[in-house]
């Protein structure tokens, strides 16, 4: 009786073979036209990531300076909000 269920709940399993990731981070990009990656590093990436890495929750903080722009990938706790650190974001962002 047991496997006779079975049987018909089989069909019903969903299945991911490459499950998603579910991450918890806002990434920050931006361009400076004609800047070399070391000016870009000196005058952009490392002040913004000084200035996220004072915001509460913040797991890991990974950039990339390269000519003409960058990035910087900022992962939060799990139980973080990601609309209240994107708030927070945007507001270091225009102090700085």
């Amino acid at each position: 009786m047991i496997s006779l269920v079975g049987v018909f709940l089989i069909p019903k399993l969903t299945i991911q073979l490459n499950p998603s990731a579910k991450t918890n981070s806002i990434i920050v990009s931006y361009n400076y036209p004609n800047a070399s990656s070391y000016i870009i590093e000196k005058q952009v990436t490392a002040i913004f990531e000084a200035g996220f890495s004072t915001i509460t929750g913040v797991n890991k903080i990974v950039s990339k300076s390269s000519k003409n722009g960058g990035y910087i990938d900022i992962e939060f706790s799990e139980f973080s909000s990601l609309e209240s650190k994107r708030f927070e974001i945007a507001t270091i962002i225009r102090q700085l």
